[in-house]
């Protein structure tokens, strides 16, 4: 239908990939949709990962990866602003179940848009973009 092809590789290295991918988040960051905020919260050096207070309840208080103590961390990052687009999301995920395989994994994903506290993404481990 598409007329489309898997004719053609592109090396995220190659100089046409990058110009592409930075038009494509040039446009979304004029749409409003990616913000740059500070983002605090608890950090393993040694993984260089952010847990939230669940994530080491669960594990001890420490890196639910490692083991090791976590420390409290605050830095400068972009963010994409998911509230904008989760009723959407959503909707389109309940009515596509194939969208996102396997079903355990769609189950997370609709679990995390369900369950952000404040409607604003703070789970840098999965959408922060970038310093």
């Amino acid at each position: 239908m598409l007329e489309i092809s898997n004719d053609d590789f592109v090396r995220t290295s190659e100089e046409r990939h990058q110009k592409v991918v930075q038009a494509v988040i040039q446009k979304v960051f004029e749409q409003g949709d990616i913000y740059k905020k500070n983002y605090e919260g608890k950090y393993c050096v040694q993984c260089e990962s952010f847990w939230t207070e669940h994530q080491l309840e669960e594990a001890g208080g420490v890196c639910p990866d490692c083991g090791r103590p976590v420390e409290t961390m605050k830095e400068e990052s972009y963010f994409f602003k998911l509230s904008k687009y989760e009723d959407r999301l959503l909707a389109y995920i309940e009515s596509h179940p194939d969208f996102i395989q396997p079903v355990s994994r769609r189950n997370e994903m609709i679990n995390f848009i369900q369950t952000r506290p404040g409607g604003s993404v703070h789970y840098q481990k999965y959408f922060r973009l970038g310093h």
